[in-house]
């Protein structure tokens, strides 16, 4: 076996004891927690920072905290800027991986953020006041802010999809009938380069130089994650080198982003490269359009025959699917996305080294 193999294998099993461990605390915090009269029992909710809600969900902020502690890293954590100015200090608990991920998701010069991948938008308003998002005049989104002011939505469109944000769409925020933020989106195209843990790509639009955040670790922002911001050329080509901070994952996603008009816009860029995990695991792993159908298939030596096929679908949330997959050594496994292309490799035999 390859060192490489071995050592992506072993950060695989270290994440999975990791992930089990905060399996068991979300259990025990779920079972404890009394509900309230003529009720039944409450989901499960992340603890919250004393000045701010999350805008992820519980278990992407598990796997992006519990990457973060494998021994994979070449570099210390760069500081990411959302902290707010007068916001509260993050209190410490014992239950520290999900803590690194709590503190307020707002870069500086930012009072919302436009993420086209997820469909969700996040910032803050009033406290208590109901803020609504409107694409291209209609209304897709709703909340009510935290006594702190911070709010976060998903947005759907009137058939119940998630509406495909891309450049050109405008996005208004409204609070208490006025306007709190507003953004025309700008095309975003990058690519991640896990070989020289690099990240590239082109903003559009005009009015260059633009700075541009490039987030790396965990495929979504988080207290944890590591940070580059460059500025584009007059083109809007930029390039983000982590090389000095952080090794990149053979499937890794980074989140590019961009602010204008005091909102910060997100697009979730990824390696396009498929992770084979061969056995005992067995599981094959990579990102696609969220909620895009996603088929693997494992084709027995000859690529004719197949051992088995499974079908499935990239997390709506961010795109990233897993797919338990029989497997051996000389077959070929191949995976074909909705609407895209496909992705094949042999399992090669693994030796000692």
């Amino acid at each position: 076996m390859s060192s490489q193999n071995r050592t992506y294998m072993g950060r695989w099993a270290g994440l999975a004891t990791v992930v089990f461990l905060q399996a068991i605390l979300g259990l025990a915090l779920v079972t404890s927690r009394p509900a309230a009269a003529g009720q039944g029992p409450t989901p499960y909710q992340p603890p919250l920072a004393p000045s701010h809600a999350i805008p992820t969900a519980p278990d992407r902020e598990m796997w992006a905290a519990s990457r973060s502690v494998l021994p994979r890293v070449k570099g210390q954590l760069a500081p990411v800027p959302w902290q707010r100015a007068g916001a509260p200090p993050v209190v410490a608990r014992s239950d520290s991986l999900l803590a690194a991920a709590l503190n307020g998701p707002l870069s500086a010069g930012a009072s919302a953020v436009v993420c086209t991948t997820t469909g969700r938008v996040w910032g803050m308003v009033g406290p208590g006041q109901t803020a609504t998002v409107e694409v291209n005049g209609v209304q897709m989104g709703a909340a009510l802010a935290d006594a702190h002011g911070f709010f976060w939505t998903t947005l759907y469109d009137s058939g119940g999809r998630l509406p495909g944000l891309g450049g050109g769409d405008t996005v208004h925020v409204y609070s208490g009938g006025s306007l709190q933020a507003s953004a025309v989106l700008r095309p975003i195209t990058a690519y991640v380069d896990p070989a020289n843990d690099l990240v590239t790509g082109q903003i559009g639009g005009g009015g260059f130089p633009l700075d541009v955040t490039v987030y790396a670790a965990g495929g979504e922002p988080a207290a944890n994650t590591y940070s580059q911001t460059v500025s584009t050329d007059a083109s809007g080509n930029f390039a983000a080198n982590f090389a000095p901070q952080y090794d990149f994952w053979a499937d890794e996603a980074a989140v590019v982003a961009y602010v204008e008009n005091g909102v910060e816009v997100h697009r979730h860029v990824y390696a396009g490269r498929l992770a084979v995990l061969p056995p005992p695991i067995n599981l094959v792993a990579g990102w696609a359009p969220p909620g895009a159908a996603v088929t693997a298939t494992t084709y027995l030596p000859g690529g004719t025959i197949i051992r088995e096929r499974v079908t499935g679908t990239a997390s709506a949330r961010d795109g990233r699917y897993e797919l338990s997959l029989k497997m051996e050594t000389g077959d070929t496994v191949a995976v074909e996305v909705e609407g895209g292309g496909v992705l094949s490799r042999q399992i090669d035999p693994l030796t000692l080294a």
